[in-house]
């Protein structure tokens, strides 16, 4: 059967009963699909999954001396097991709440001593330590521990190391930093040893050393980009917080969540360019927009540290219901708007012999869209192992939320622009209005005080997603406009493989009535924000 041509295609996406079906097969489908993917992949079987598993991975037998010392570092076995499974982020996966956790089962998990009695493969000495660690650590006899460390000979393998860890418990940051540095000194092979002293130095704020062993690849190496980040904004080294900055976003781009946020965005991408006739250089503007979105992505994260860490305007700084408002407006809403205004500049200004507000309107709305494909890779990641429909629920919100209120800046600046200068009242008033409805939105769904009001954020949305599909509506390229694809057509077919993808994917993981059940609520949770859109593009 061939492939719809594309005037044909225009006139399915206008064909509401041919939506309908569409909608309703694909429902279908995905549910027979959810159902037995429900059935291969998540047996309902006591130690089918998840406990049984845990166990075996983590009562593993270390190896080595290395493994040794992180597993007595980690503490007792039966502990972590049961922190694991009364993990809140856990109780949603039925397969790990069915599965019966028996005293035999921790029972056999090894404990430390027992570990410690069958490595064969530690010397002597290394014994000694390994033991005196465990005390230390696990049993609380700290001082005893430290004393039985000092007495055996210097220059040994963990002595040094171990010292820093026990001091650490202690409180004693400075001697645990000079224990850890020693150890790396005599044994650069321990990576423990350097992490750990970046570490104690970043606690003792010593700022000199930092910056030596900041400079030094054989440390900094063993900080993950995110704990360089805050390193570097502990040593106001700006520019490696950049470069370091870019990195952490840079890595996001190749998460496996990066496919749904690109399927959602792309659905608001093809939705933009509907109001245009898709010309090649619309197209290519557009993707600028796209990419200009994510670069303000990072420089965002680049102003929350100066913000938040740097200069301590931070939501637990902020102790009244007031003051936390204050901070989603004044810090979250503001960065985030002045990072894609930036961004969105460039392409302004190059946009400005053209005097095209309608393109205008649509680049600008594609920064705020790669701004929220962004952002999304990490809520999707978040949201991994729960029956969640975070995907269509950020469609709905976060992806045109974020369209709406860059394409509104962008929108009054590139008019701004255009008209040298004339008009800047209005760029600065809509400019305010946007920064304060995206604070207030954020503070609605977070502040308890506010949480009564959180049913007003649909209202909240529609004002601004109208405040900028009104003038998108008004200044739409009619010309050939019934062989376009329908924006309604676009959104409406989008959101249905969008929502029946995820029922499959969330079945893989959990029961097919746990998933189709989560799959109803979140459907009827979100209809009336759905209603939104469909309003506004189906006449179109």
């Amino acid at each position: 059967m061939p492939f719809p041509s594309k005037d044909k295609l225009a006139l399915l996406s206008r064909d509401r009963s041919f939506l309908v079906k569409t909608g309703i097969f694909a429902i279908a489908i995905s549910m027979i699909l959810a159902a037995i993917s429900s059935v291969v992949f998540n047996p309902i079987s006591p130690g089918s999954r998840t406990v049984t598993d845990v166990i075996r991975e983590i009562a593993k037998p270390p190896k080595s001396a290395f493994e040794l010392a992180d597993r007595i570092r980690r503490g007792d076995i039966a502990s972590e097991l049961l922190q694991l499974i009364e993990n809140p982020d856990l109780s949603e996966h039925p397969t790990t709440q069915e599965v019966e956790i028996t005293a035999g089962q921790l029972a056999g998990a090894p404990d430390i001593q027992s570990l410690l009695n069958s490595a064969d493969y530690l010397t002597e000495s290394e014994r000694v330590l390994m033991e005196a660690l465990h005390l230390g650590l696990n049993r609380k006899r700290a001082e005893e521990a430290i004393s039985a460390i000092e007495s055996t000979g210097k220059g040994q393998r963990f002595r040094e190391e171990f010292l820093g860890d026990l001091y650490m418990q202690q409180g004693k940051i400075a001697e645990a930093a000079n224990a850890y540095l020693r150890e790396a000194e005599d044994f650069p092979e321990s990576e423990h040893s350097k992490w750990s002293a970046i570490k104690a130095l970043r606690i003792e704020k010593d700022l000199e050393r930092l910056k030596v062993y900041a400079a030094d690849p054989e440390y900094i190496s063993q900080l993950s980009p995110s704990e360089q980040v805050y390193l570097y904004a502990d040593l106001r080294d700006y520019w490696n917080l950049a470069l370091t900055t870019a990195r952490v976003e840079l890595q996001h781009l190749g998460s496996i969540f990066v496919i749904p946020a690109i399927y959602s965005a792309l659905i608001w991408f093809l939705i933009l360019l509907s109001f245009t006739r898709g010309q090649k250089r619309t197209i290519l503007l557009a993707a600028l927009g796209f990419i200009a979105g994510i670069f303000s992505a990072w420089l965002t994260i680049y102003f929350v540290i100066l913000q938040e860490y740097i200069q301590g305007f931070n939501y637990e700084g902020q102790v009244t219901p007031l003051g936390r408002a204050i901070y989603f407006v004044a810090g979250v809403g503001l960065r985030e708007e002045v990072a894609k205004l930036v961004c969105f500049i460039p392409l302004a200004l190059l946009l400005r012999k053209q005097n095209n507000y309608l393109i205008a309107l649509v680049v600008a709305g594609c920064v705020g869209l790669g701004f929220a494909a962004q952002e999304n890779i990490g809520y999707f990641y978040n949201s991994i192992g729960a029956a969640s429909y975070t995907p269509w629920v950020r469609l709905l919100t976060a992806n045109a939320l974020h369209i709406a209120l860059t394409g509104v800046i962008g929108f009054y600046f590139y008019r701004m622009l255009v008209k040298q200068g004339k008009g800047w009242e209005d760029f600065l008033l809509n400019f305010i209005m946007m920064v304060v409805a995206h604070g207030m939105y954020d503070a609605m769904l977070t502040l308890p005080s506010l949480q009564d009001y959180s049913v007003f954020s649909v209202i909240l949305i529609a004002l601004i997603i109208y405040r900028y599909l009104d003038p998108l509506r008004a200044n739409i390229d009619t010309n050939r406009l019934h062989l376009r694809l329908s924006p309604l057509g676009i959104f409406v077919t989008g959101s249905i493989f969008l929502v029946c993808g995820t029922l499959v994917f969330s079945a893989i993981g959990m029961p097919f009535r746990f998933a189709f059940g989560t799959f109803a609520n979140a459907v009827g949770a979100m209809v009336p924000t759905a209603f939104v859109f469909i309003n506004r593009f189906r006449d179109l």
